[in-house]
């Protein structure tokens, strides 16, 4: 199942009708550049990475030696990674994240200074890191149980947004919460209550009057269920929770030999 949540700006005085605001997310796994080892002013804009190795991620900068070593003498140590792009002009204005799913171990990440276009990504895989902040050591460091890939070893994205926005779930980097959606009152009548809440954020100078709509797929992509939260207010830099709610009914559940995932999008 598939449950996607939008954000629609709303004209005073409110219409029923809703217009969908625009959100793109783009693959970001090609064309980077990969250096191994701890490289002098390799973030600076100008540096020229023509001789580094063309590559696009998922990559561990140590792969290769996957199947041929212990996973615990896997090769260890700072690698760097560079990217270069251009943001398209529909994103003049709009509200910009870059999304990296996973690396390892560690890493520090650099726009240069004055235009966003490229990136450089310094990535610490070493046993003995210690995060920069705390000095504290990387907890799950045990070498038997751990098979240490280093590198940007998930797929990265970018995602351009306007400036009132359903944040990420990203609490401990940028203090949002994204959407949650959670089921209640389950019966055995294959019928539920399904809430969906999003974190919205109004980085716009005036106030936003906005709607909020929640669409339920099934695993073939067919809309089930479509349903219309309450109209808000957020004034300049507020952001709030606002949620939604309804009624399923014919729903699949788990049981024994059959499974349905349920998601949202």
């Amino acid at each position: 199942m598939r449950i996607l949540t939008s954000l629609g700006l709303l004209p005073a005085p409110v219409h029923l009708g809703f217009a969908a605001s625009s959100r793109v997310k783009y693959n970001f796994t090609s064309d980077w550049r990969l250096f191994v080892g701890d490289a002098k002013a390799v973030q600076a804009s100008s540096f020229d990475d023509n001789d580094w190795k063309p590559i696009t991620t998922p990559h561990a900068w140590n792969e290769d030696e996957a199947f041929l070593v212990d996973i615990a003498n896997l090769s260890t140590g700072i690698a760097w990674y560079r990217k270069n792009f251009k943001l398209p002009s529909s994103a003049t204005g709009k509200k910009v994240f870059l999304e990296f799913e996973g690396i390892r171990h560690s890493g520090e990440f650099y726009l240069n200074g004055n235009w966003i276009g490229r990136i450089a990504a310094r990535i610490d895989n070493s046993w003995n890191y210690h995060e920069v902040s705390t000095g504290s050591t990387y907890q799950w460091s045990d070498k038997n149980l751990y098979a240490n890939y280093g590198g940007i070893n998930k797929n990265v994205y970018l995602h351009v947004a306007d400036r009132l926005y359903q944040t990420l779930p990203l609490y401990s980097h940028l203090g949002t919460t994204g959407v949650y959606v959670y089921p209640s009152k389950i019966d055995d009548a294959r019928t539920t209550s399904i809430t969906a809440e999003s974190q919205v954020w109004n980085e716009y100078n005036s106030s936003k009057l906005l709607g909020y709509r929640v669409e339920v797929s099934n695993a073939s992509s067919k809309v089930i269920k479509s349903f219309n939260g309450a109209h808000y207010t957020l004034q300049p830099n507020e952001t709030r929770i606002i949620a939604a709610s309804s009624v399923l009914l014919d729903l699949n559940f788990w049981g024994w030999g059959w499974g349905w995932g349920y998601g949202y999008l």
